[in-house]
C-alpha cells in the first residue's frame, strides 16, 4: 500500500515509554495476513527512538505521530482515532500481540455484512514477561461471560457491552470506524475509555460479531490497574450517562445494578478521605442498585467517628473479584 492509497483497516498503537515491549506490539500488527492496513504509532510526547522504530522497518504502512506534550491515556489514543484513515480501526496497545489472523478473521464478516458496528474474539493472557497463561486465559473467558457466548452476529448488543462488559474492547476488537461519534469523548472517562467507545458502538442498535477463537494476547502487569477510587469514579460517570440515555432503556435496571459496586467503591474511598456527606450519597446508590455485604458495612462504618477510618479503609480496598483479577476485559 502506498501514501497515497486509503487502507481499509487503521491500527492504533497508542505508546509511551515503553521501547521494551513496543517493537513485538509492532511486528505482530506488521506480520497480519490481511494485508490491507496502516498502522499508526502514537506518541504520547516525542521519542527520538520511537520515530527511529519505525523508520526502520522501511514500511510506508507504519506511520507515525506525536503529540507536543503528555496527553494522558485517552488524549493520545483520541487523536491517533481521529487519524486514522481506515473503514475499520483496531487497538495494539504497545504491550500487547496479535495472533497473525486476527484482522483476517474480524474485517471478513464485517466486510459482509454493513450491519455490524464491530466484531471481537476472545483472548489470551500473558504475565509481564510475555508467558502465555493458559489457566488464567480460561478463567478470564468465564469471568467475562465468553465461555459460552455464540460464535456470530448479536444485535442489539447493549448488555453485552455495558452489563457483561464481554467485549475486550482495548484488547480484540475491530470497530467500524463510521459507527463511532469520535467528537464525544467527555474527559471524565478517562481510562475506560474503552467502556465508552463500546457504548458509543451500541446505542444506536447496530450489531456486535463474536469470533470465540483466541486472537490476540493481553499483557496483565501486576498492580498496574489505576487507583481504585479514580477506576471507580470514572466508572460511576460512564454509568450515569448510560441510565440518561433512553436508547439504553431496555437495559436501564441491569446497568443499574452493574454501576452499584463502582459506587460503593467510590463512596468508600471519599469517606476514608473526610468527604463523608458526597461518599454517603456514593454508598446509599450502591446499596439500593446493589445490596451486598460491603455496601451494608460500608454505610454502616460511614456513621460511625472518624478514628473508624481505618476500618473503612480496609472495605475499600476489597474488589469485586472481576475489576481486581482483570481490571480489562
Amino acid at each position: 500500500m502506498d501514501g497515497c492509497t486509503t487502507p481499509k483497516v487503521s491500527i492504533v498503537t497508542p505508546t509511551y515509554d515503553r521501547m521494551d515491549l513496543l517493537k513485538g506490539a509492532v511486528e505482530s500488527g506488521l506480520a497480519q495476513t490481511y494485508a490491507d492496513f496502516e498502522l499508526i504509532v502514537s506518541d504520547n510526547a516525542m521519542s527520538d527512538e520511537v520515530q527511529a522504530l519505525v523508520a526502520s522497518y522501511g514500511d510506508d504502512r507504519i506511520k507515525y505521530r506525536h503529540n507536543g506534550s503528555n496527553v494522558g491515556a485517552l488524549g493520545n489514543a483520541l487523536a491517533a482515532y481521529k487519524a486514522a484513515r481506515g473503514t475499520y480501526i483496531g487497538t495494539l496497545h504497545d504491550d500487547d500481540l496479535w495472533e497473525p489472523t486476527f484482522l483476517e478473521k474480524l474485517v471478513h464478516p464485517m466486510e459482509a455484512d454493513p450491519s455490524i458496528s464491530l466484531a471481537f474474539s476472545d483472548h489470551y493472557i500473558m504475565d509481564g514477561s510475555g508467558r502465555t497463561d493458559v489457566q488464567k486465559s480460561t478463567e478470564n473467558s468465564k469471568l467475562w461471560r465468553r465461555a459460552n457466548l455464540a460464535p456470530g452476529k448479536h444485535q442489539p448488543f447493549v448488555r453485552l457491552a455495558l452489563v457483561d462488559r464481554a467485549l475486550p474492547v482495548a484488547m480484540a476488537t475491530v470497530f467500524r470506524k463510521d459507527s463511532i461519534d469520535w467528537n464525544d469523548f467527555p474527559p471524565e472517562v478517562a481510562s475506560v475509555y474503552d467502556l465508552w467507545l463500546a457504548y458509543l458502538a451500541c446505542r444506536n442498535g447496530g450489531a456486535a460479531y463474536y469470533v470465540p477463537e483466541r486472537l490476540t494476547r493481553y499483557r496483565h502487569h501486576g498492580g498496574a490497574m489505576t487507583a481504585h477510587s479514580r477506576y471507580d469514579e470514572f466508572f460511576v460517570y460512564c454509568y450515569d450517562r448510560f441510565l440518561s440515555d433512553p436508547r439504553l432503556a431496555d437495559a436501564h435496571d441491569a446497568i443499574r445494578r452493574e454501576a452499584g459496586p463502582f459506587h460503593t467503591g467510590l463512596g468508600l474511598a471519599l469517606v476514608a478521605h473526610g468527604d463523608r456527606a458526597r461518599g454517603r450519597r456514593h454508598l446509599a446508590r450502591g446499596l439500593r442498585s446493589h445490596p451486598d455485604l460491603r455496601s451494608v458495612s460500608g454505610l454502616v462504618c460511614s456513621a460511625l467517628p472518624a478514628s473508624a477510618s481505618a476500618m473503612v479503609e480496609r472495605l475499600a480496598n476489597v474488589r469485586r473479584m472481576r475489576s481486581s483479577a482483570y481490571p480489562r476485559a
